[in-house]
This record gives C-alpha cells, structure tokens and sequence, in this order.
C-alpha cells in the first residue's frame, strides 16, 4: 500500500504547499477498501518508461546516451544525473503496481537476431552476461529488490528468427518470460499483422506486447490549424492494430496538447471497435486494451492502462518533452492514485465487455477542441510552433455505460468553458468518471473548468465481482471519481437498497489508506441518486497528497449496509 515519505532532496525546488484538512469529516481508521498488495507481475499494465526523463536538459549526456546502471541505480544526484537513480528515487508510491520499460539505447548497437535481448555491456555492467537471458533476469532481480513490479523492454526492430530459421522470436519470448521480462513495446513496426504478438501468445510466455502507430501527421491528429480531428482511416487503422496487440498506446503527443490528442484517438477507437469488430481480436489471446500514454485519469476514467512518462524533476525551458503550466512533474500522486484504483478496477480490453449495448462506446458527436501558440521550447515538432494549433476530441465519452453524462458548465473563473468528461462502467462493476483539463490560448495554457457531472450507472442490481478486502465492508456500489468537479451526481435505473437511510458512504483518497464516513456530507435526491460536492472530493482527495504535489483529485466513493 502507498504510504508517505517526506519529499526527496531532489525536488529541491519545489515550495511545499499547505495540505486540505478534513476536519469536518470522520475518519473510519479500520476502514481501507484498497487491497493491500498490488497484483501479480504478470497481471501489472502499467508502467513507467524513462524516455522522457532521458530526454531532460538537466542529464550530461542525454537522450539515447542516458540510459544504463548509473541512471537507474544511483542513490543520490551527481553531475550528469540529476534526481540519482531514477529506478532507486522516483514513484516510491506506485512502484510496486508499475513495470518499469526501458526505452531507446538499453541494448548493443548494432543488434542482430541473436542479441536482440542482450544488454549493452558498457551500460549494464553489473547485470552483463554472456547469455542474454541471464543479464535480464539480473535485471529483473535488481528492480524487483527496489519494489517495481517488473521490467519491460523499448524494440524498435522485433527480428523474427535467425537466416537459417534455427532461431526463432517465439523461443527466444518464451526465455524472456522465463527471465522476468514480462512486457515488449513495440516501437512503429509489426503494425500490419501482429507477428510479435502471434509469437508471444505461441510461446505460452505471458509477455505483453505493445504497439503504437502514428497519424502521419506527427505528434497530433488531423489538421492543426483548422479542427485537430483525427481521420476515420487513422482511427481504423488504429482499430485494426488494437485487434492484434495486448496494449495500443496512443503515441506520438505533443506535451500542452496531451488530453485531446489522447483522447480523440482512445474514445474513437474504442467506440469503432465495441460496433465493427464484434467478433474479438484478430490474434487469439490479444488483450486489446488501450494505453492513452502519460495521461493517468483518462486511462483510469475509460478502464485503460497507463503508458506513464512524466517524472518528477523540476521543470526546464528547453525541455521539449514536459512543459506548460500544467507541470506535470509536480503530478505525480496522479500515478499513485490511477495504480490504487487498478486494484479494484483493472485496465479492461475492448473484448472485455459483451458484445451488446452494455459493452458499447458511446462518443458525442460534438467535440471540443483545445488551442494554443507553442515555441521551439514546447515541443521538438517543428511544424507545431509559432502560431495557434488546434487538437479536437469528443466532449463527453462513455464506456459500458447506457448513456453519456451530463456536463453543466459552471466556472466563473472560465465562462462556459466545460472539461473534458469521460465515464465508463467496468466489467467487475466498478464506475469511473474523469473530468480533464483544457489548454486555451485565451486563458495561458492549462486550465481545469469545474462543472456538473451526471453518471448515468444503469442498473445498480447486477453482482460485482470486486476483489475482497478485508479491511472494508463489501460495496453494493463503488466508484472512482477524478479530477475537479462542481459536484458529482450517480444516478442508478435501480439499486440493492431499499432507502438513502439502510446505506453508508464512503470516500478514500487512492493515495491514502483510510477511508472517510461522509454519510453526512453527501445527500440523497431519491434512493437511486446520489450527489457529492465538489468541495467533498477536493478535501478527502488532498487528504494523503504528497508535499509539493499539486495533483488534482482521485477518490474512490463506496456505498455499504449501514451498519
């Protein structure tokens, strides 16, 4: 369970803000509804790549020549490695639910089909073998010790077998599932027909293997100075890869622009799949879930993974990867909370749900669309800078829910302006609803506009099927609610309680570990309706935030027999 340490010395810069009380509440300190271990390593989606931090302008040298025992491993900053180890030193809260993948330069140059598993001796010497199987089990063995819930590996070019075909990809899956190494992200190749998947699901090896495939327009979607609207071929092609891959990742993004580039492509996808690929995946065994990349609420709204790339070294002018005032490195319990509510409600695959209404995505045809001036600083992309750019994605977004939400504007502060909304029912019965941010010109880059939300659940009667922890009663309805709101209402056709009286309420911060009695600061419009402030969520939701952290909300909400 995720627990709290003072601030790391390395996040020197950052001004400790002041932590919401919640004095007018009453803690039930028996009372915690989130597991108290994280699932098995072969179970975890989730993970950390250290791409971004590769790319920090604090790092000497960086990118690809930021990788290796001193990057993952030092206990403390040095020149050149700023932050220590960054295996050692970040996500101590999340780590054990996350794998940690390795991006670009962990591996020989050049490569062959022989060692295209091995490590770069000169960066890994403490693990380095002459069997490639060996050096990553040392590996594994290493992070492991420290608490991650595994490794996984960056490939840009998957070889298939050896020239005399002695020497094949499924064995050699089979050896890195032996040795640990549990998750494959496959970088811009194998779109077409899924052959690394076809292998790892042949070697019986339980490696997932991740794809990602890219607009043709670069980092976004569509056109950037008219609507930012992905196309319906990109979104099919997507569609037919995730029908091939355990884990679609919706890269490439520019920073500032992260929520509607995510979103447009996740929302849409999941919509063509749950009504024109019925049938289930092209490849048996293909998980078919998608990864919104670093956005950690969307995934947690739409029951997707986490493809996380944030980090938490202060922000600097000139990095291209994390910028804006959004400052995502300050965001870190974000990841914390989204790993926690995986415990209830794990990421869920398009083939998840039946192939009926109940498992349909619903998208609303109106969009909203985000707009903004970058610089050279913001982004690497050229053709995105010095003049505004505009990424569009649908409003509202429903997930094995009957209907959208409703969404009422209601900011002073942003007139008119709503959130991003997204909803979704999970198979095991767990609901979620996210509100995202925006990025407006007019108001200097992020934003997050608070409003009503309406979560129309359906039928509150059907059996949940919610791991058991016995350090909470049994839910009769759960819910994971984040972001900022107005105020939250859940509405249910029909519930297994008789009356607002027979039943308790409950909110627990997904960083904390005791829940909150907020049977009294909630209110009941009928037995099936039930709304909860916006100031609720935002003082439960801070109630185990990290110093220094300015991350928005993430409660889970538990309705129980009131005894």
């Amino acid at each position: 369970m995720p627990h709290r340490i003072e601030t790391p010395l390395w996040f020197f810069n950052i001004v400790a803000f002041g932590v919401s009380t919640v004095a007018n509440v009453q803690h039930q300190s028996a009372v915690n509804f989130i597991p108290a271990t994280p699932p098995p390593h072969s179970d975890i989606l989730n993970y950390w790549t250290t791409w971004y931090v590769q790319n920090y302008p604090g790092n000497k040298p960086i990118a690809a020549a930021a990788l290796g025992d001193p990057w993952l491993f030092n206990k403390s900053a040095s020149p050149g490695h700023p932050g220590g180890g960054w295996a050692t030193n970040f996500f101590l809260h999340a780590r054990s639910d996350l794998k940690l993948v390795l991006d670009n330069a962990w591996s020989p140059v050049p490569f062959g089909f022989e060692n295209q598993f091995q490590l770069a001796q000169a960066r890994w010497p403490s693990e380095y073998s002459t069997d490639w199987a060996k050096s990553q089990h040392n590996l594994v063995d290493r992070l492991e010790a420290i608490g991650w819930g595994g490794l996984g590996l960056w490939h840009h070019a998957v070889t298939l077998s050896n020239a005399s075909g002695s020497g094949t990809l499924t064995s050699q899956l089979a050896q890195l599932g032996a040795a640990g190494v549990l998750h494959v992200k496959v970088d811009g190749t194998d779109v077409a027909n899924g052959n690394v998947t076809r292998c790892a699901k042949d070697s019986g090896s339980g490696v997932i293997i991740e794809h990602k495939l890219a607009s043709g327009k670069g980092p976004v979607n569509g056109d950037i100075h008219q609507d930012g609207r992905a196309s319906f071929d990109y979104i099919q092609r997507l569609s037919n890869l995730l029908a091939r891959t355990d884990v679609l990742r919706t890269d490439d993004i520019i920073c500032q622009m992260s929520v509607p580039t995510c979103l447009e492509r996740m929302s849409r996808v999941l919509a063509y799949v749950s009504t024109n690929l019925t049938d289930g995946p092209a490849i048996t065994g293909a998980r078919g879930v998608v990864a919104p990349q670093d956005e950690a609420y969307l995934a947690a709204g739409l029951s997707g993974a986490l493809a996380a790339m944030r980090h938490p070294l202060p922000q600097l002018v000139g990095d291209t990867r994390l910028n804006g005032n959004r400052n995502l490195s300050r965001r870190i319990d974000e990841i914390t909370r989204t790993v926690m509510w995986n415990r209830l409600v794990p990421p869920t695959g398009a083939w998840d749900y039946p192939t009926s209404a109940a498992g349909q995505t619903l998208v609303d045809p109106t969009p909203l669309t985000d707009v903004m001036t970058l610089t050279a600083d913001d982004t690497w992309y050229k053709a995105a800078t010095g003049k505004p750019i505009f990424q569009g994605a649908p409003s509202r977004t429903a997930r094995g829910l009957p209907q959208l939400p409703t969404v009422v504007a209601t900011d002073a502060r942003y007139p008119h302006v709503a959130p991003f909304v997204v909803a979704s029912k999970a198979p095991n019965g767990g609901l979620a609803v996210a509100a995202l941010g925006r990025t407006l010109e007019e108001y200097h880059g992020w934003i997050m506009p608070r409003a009503n939300v309406t979560l129309h659940a359906g039928d509150g009667t059907t059996q949940m099927t919610l791991p058991v922890v016995p350090t909470a009663p049994t839910p009769l309805a759960l819910a994971g609610l984040f972001g900022q709101f107005a105020a939250v209402e859940i509405v249910w056709d029909k519930v297994p309680w008789t009356s607002s009286a027979s039943v308790r309420v409950y909110m627990q911060d997904l960083c904390g570990t005791t829940a909150t009695d907020v049977t009294s600061l909630v209110s009941w419009a009928a037995p099936t309706a039930l709304h909860i402030p916006g100031t609720v969520i935002d003082t439960v939701g801070a109630s185990s935030q990290t110093n220094g952290d300015i991350s928005d909300p993430g409660v889970l909400i538990a309705v129980t027999h009131n005894v």
